[in-house]
Parts: C-alpha cells; sequence; structure tokens
C-alpha cells in the first residue's frame, strides 16, 4: 500500500503556536516581539497587541548583559540552535523560572520555554531543609556529647558516697553497733545500697561502652571467641550440662572489634545459660550464614523462651528484663543490640514460651 507523507500547513502550525500550553515567542533579527502565543500573553499578564512590536529589553529589561540576551544575537548570526536549564524571568510582582530553547526562524528566532518555578521553588525549599537538618542534627550530636560527659561525671562522683556508704554499713557490723530491732531496717538499707551500686556499675560500663564504640576492628576467628566465652562459663556449663553445638562451615572469620564481639557472645550465652528449662538438657546452637555477601549469626537455645510478641524496644531497652525469677540487671541484650547497631548491623530475636528462643545477628 503506497504511503503518502502530509506535511503540516501554515494554519495547523499556527494552531499549535496559539493553543501550546507552554509560552512561545517569536523576535526579528533586532530582538523586537513579532509574535507570542496566548500562554505567554496570560504570563505576562497582558494581550498579544501590548508585546507585539516592543523590544526584548523593553519587556524584561533585567536580561540586558546576561548571558541568555548574548545567547540571542549568537543564534541569529550563526544559526546553532541554543538552550538554557533556567533562566528568570522577572515581572512587576514574581520572579519565574525558565527552561529555554532558542532557534532561528527566518531572519530572527524562535524561543519555546517551560516553566519550573514550581520545581525549583521545591528545590529550593529542599536544600534549606536539608541545611536546618544539618544544623539540628549538629546540635543534637552536641547535646548527646554533653549528656554523655554529665553521666560519665554523675557516674563518676557518686561512687565516693557509695563507697563510704558501703564502709559505714560494714562498721556498724563491726561494731555490734545494730539492735536486734533495727536489723530489719539495716538490711533494707543495705539492699538499697547495694542496688544503688550495681546499678552505677552497670551504667559506668554503658559509658565505657558507647566511648568504644570506634575501636579498631581485627579480623577474628568465630571458634576462638567461642572458646573464650565458654571458658568464662566453664563452671555453669559443666554444672548445667550444657550441650553447644557450632557451625561455621558458611563463615568461619569477622571484621570486628574483639571486646565488643566478646561482649556480644557473652551476653547472648549467658542468657542462654540463665534462662534454661529445668525440665530438659539445656542445648545452645550456634552457626553461621552467608546472605546476600552478609556474615549472619544465628544463636538459638531450648529454655524457658518468652511471648516475643513484647515490644521489641522492651526486650532490648536499658534495665528491662522479660524473666525476674533470676537475678540480673535488664542490661546485657541493651549492650548487644548497641554494640550491633552502632556497627551497622542489627539484630532480631524470635521466641516462643518454654520452647526457646533465637537470635539472628546480621553483620
Amino acid at each position: 500500500m503506497d504511503t503518502k507523507t502530509t506535511k503540516p500547513n501554515k494554519n495547523l502550525r499556527g494552531a499549535f503556536f496559539d493553543t501550546a500550553y507552554s509560552p512561545f515567542v517569536i523576535l526579528d533579527k533586532d530582538l523586537f516581539f513579532i509574535d507570542i502565543n496566548q500562554a505567554a500573553a496570560t504570563f505576562l499578564k497582558t494581550n498579544k497587541k501590548a508585546i507585539v512590536g516592543k523590544h526584548l529589553l523593553k519587556v524584561f529589561p533585567h536580561l540586558f548583559g546576561t548571558e541568555y540576551f548574548k545567547s540571542c544575537a549568537e543564534v541569529i548570526k550563526t544559526g546553532i540552535t541554543a538552550g538554557f536549564d533556567q533562566v528568570a524571568f522577572h515581572t512587576d510582582k514574581d520572579v519565574y523560572k525558565f527552561i529555554l530553547k532558542i532557534f532561528k526562524i527566518g531572519d530572527g528566532i524562535g524561543i519555546t520555554t517551560l516553566d519550573i518555578t514550581q520545581i525549583t521553588s521545591a528545590i529550593d525549599k529542599s536544600k534549606v531543609t536539608q541545611v536546618n537538618l544539618q544544623k539540628v542534627n549538629k546540635n543534637l550530636e552536641k547535646k548527646n556529647e554533653e549528656l554523655e560527659e554529665l553521666c560519665y561525671i554523675i557516674a563518676h562522683d557518686l561512687k565516693a558516697p557509695l563507697a563510704n556508704l558501703h564502709s559505714l554499713l560494714e562498721l556498724l557490723v563491726t561494731e555490734n553497733a545494730i539492735a536486734d530491732s533495727g536489723m530489719y531496717l539495716f538490711e533494707k538499707v543495705e539492699f538499697v545500697t547495694n542496688a544503688m551500686t550495681d546499678k552505677l556499675n552497670v551504667l559506668s560500663k554503658v559509658i565505657a561502652l558507647k566511648s568504644d564504640l570506634g575501636s579498631t576492628k581485627e579480623v577474628l576467628s568465630f571458634s576462638t571467641i567461642v572458646d573464650k566465652v565458654k571458658a568464662l562459663h566453664a563452671q555453669e556449663i559443666i554444672k548445667s550440662r550444657v550441650i553447644i553445638k557450632e557451625d561455621y562451615s558458611k563463615c568461619d572469620r569477622i571484621s570486628y572489634n574483639p571486646i565488643q564481639f566478646e561482649s556480644v557472645l557473652h551476653n547472648l550465652f549467658s542468657n542462654a545459660i540463665k534462662y534454661r528449662h529445668a525440665k530438659r538438657k539445656p542445648q545452645i546452637s550456634i552457626k553461621t550464614a552467608l546472605i546476600k555477601d552478609k556474615i549472619v549469626l544465628t544463636i538459638k537455645d531450648n529454655g524457658i523462651g518468652f511471648d516475643d510478641a513484647i515490644d521489641h524496644n522492651k526486650i532490648f531497652g536499658l534495665f528491662k528484663r522479660m524473666h525476674t525469677h533470676v537475678e540480673g540487671l535488664g542490661v546485657g541484650l541493651y549492650m548487644t543490640n548497641t554494640i550491633i547497631s552502632n556497627n551497622g548491623g542489627k539484630i532480631n530475636v524470635s521466641s516462643e514460651i518454654n520452647k526457646g528462643t533465637e537470635f539472628k545477628i546480621y553483620f
């Protein structure tokens, strides 16, 4: 079948020019307006008759000396099309920004535009917001540093009076200065003092941990660190007859700070032993995996477990505990989560009452 190319006539071109959504203008070789479309007239808040015949600088005097104005003359001279990503046009009340294309048409030039005022305004606001957020972040960092210093000072300064209080309580005992009728109250005071000391020591450890989170990393062997942790818990492991299964076949090494990594394993092993089930032989399984080139460490036990529907902020919160029938301050999982998250990883936990708990660490 024969095909026939139909050239658009001048009427069709004129209709396109007049009804285009974006402003179009035509200027002669001396940069006087020959024609503008309705979109341009609307933008200028006038009509075609008021613009046609006027010089470009008469309508937009602020363009004098700009690269855009020089390019208009250059396109007339060379016939080479020019484009601009952002040109500002000032009206009586506002400033508009356009993407422009200048091209030769007859002896003069045609100019097509695209209004990007709202887009650039949004970008500018975003930049201002970003700068403000950076300032807020700097202020927060400063406040955090100040709070850490304050916590350190408080923890340090409270040690001396608490030590003195312990000494005074011991003197009361050695001097037999407590009557039988007052022994009950004395024991209460002693209990509260010991609790305060324990919490103060924990806070000191947390502060020390946070100040040491940028320490140097080393290439560590999983089995070597686990052996050290098992040695620390040797007495409990033997007493409780804990079965420990290890599998590092997928990945046997990791780059980490050794003290921090040992602390993570110590806390998780300690919990697994502490919260073992009384009616079955305790088991701890530890294995590694590689998921999307990321190391994943899984530590699973068959202990008493807990309801993992509990808010995970509570599970990993400071001084938060899932069980109260054994001694503890609720700091191990907090420190574990702090170490892992500050090293760019994350820890997930799943548990079921009377069936056990599983921790997955994504490094």
